[in-house]
């Protein structure tokens, strides 16, 4: 088991109305007009297909925004996901969606103003990540398969375990295609969606869940065991923490790992008389490292067995 702590602070969104609704709180963050930019209130929610959110800017070159109040603090791994789709057939020129953490910031344009880390997703399929505005890249490019007319799920996930030096990754449809360590002092409190265009983009699926990592730790130690050779014989640790974990055996010390032992069990298929020995395994993830007490294998090749004694 993971031992994970996860929680999801918004499954979707499953309310009809606008964003100034009931519960769940959503605010309206409609950017500034200025020359470049024009902002309705066409940016909705709708219960239709299990909670979704539908920017329906089809007519008019428009760019809004809403955001779900999200305080980030150190020691978590917080992740964004969205599934986008751009119509095909409504809507026309430069057009894309948006989703990122924001302190903010960037309500008068996401393009100079928002904190980030975001990303945006265009109908062609070009993808551009950013913090700080436009001011440092953390992934452009174009991917074949992504545009108009698809579902794609857009990621960010947000590591904010060493305080001071949060991590940041960004992914389109299960693939990582970028990561950017932030600067001392990153802040965010919400997760905001823009949308860009004369565009009908819609976003399904929305959650955003956060997970305190921790380190691995052994709940059952592997037992060690006699038996005659030429039996099958096996052993096996549990452990709890963040995944993904990884498993090492050794036998005898770790200078010996046992090449292709590399789960939660370790079997003998059959026991060799070569297979006596101290087995242990070594369990690791990215915070931290646990090694599981000593299984002693005695394996036996006479007539005579030498139980081991019970402790």
């Amino acid at each position: 088991s993971s031992g994970q702590i996860t929680t999801n602070i918004l499954d979707t969104f499953s309310r009809n109305g606008t964003l100034n609704g009931s519960s769940p709180v959503i605010g309206d963050a409609n950017l500034v007009p200025t020359t470049n930019w024009v902002c309705n209130t066409t940016y909705y929610t709708t219960n239709v297909g299990g909670g979704r959110m539908v920017i329906a800017n089809a007519g008019t070159a428009a760019n809004t925004s809403a955001y779900v109040p999200l305080q980030v603090t150190d020691g978590y791994v917080y992740t964004i996901s969205v599934t986008q789709n751009i119509s095909a057939t409504v809507g026309s020129g430069d057009r894309w969606g948006a989703v990122g953490f924001d302190d903010g910031s960037g309500y008068t344009s996401i393009l100079n103003g928002t904190k980030g880390p975001w990303m945006l997703m265009k109908n062609s399929g070009h993808v551009e990540s950013f913090y700080n505005g436009l001011n440092t890249s953390i992934y452009a490019g174009d991917n074949a398969g992504y545009g108009a007319g698809t579902n794609n799920l857009l990621q960010i996930v947000l590591d904010t375990t060493t305080p001071d030096a949060w991590t940041a990754a960004i992914k389109v449809n299960g693939v990582q295609k970028g990561t950017k360590n932030l600067p001392s002092g990153f802040t965010a409190n919400r997760v905001t969606f823009f949308g860009y265009g004369n565009a009908y983009l819609t976003n399904s699926g929305f959650s955003v869940t956060s997970i305190q990592p921790t380190a691995p730790v052994i709940s059952g130690q592997p037992i060690g065991f006699t038996n005659w050779a030429g039996v099958n014989g096996s052993m096996e640790v549990s452990a709890s923490g963040s995944q993904p974990m990884s498993y090492q055996w050794y036998l005898n010390s770790t200078d010996n790992p046992l090449s292709g032992q590399t789960g939660e069990s370790l079997s003998f298929s059959p026991l060799q008389d070569t297979d006596s020995g101290s087995y242990f395994v070594v369990i690791n993830n990215s915070y931290g490292a646990v090694t599981s007490s000593v299984a002693p294998v005695y394996v036996e090749t006479g007539t005579v067995m030498t139980l081991t004694p019970s402790i």
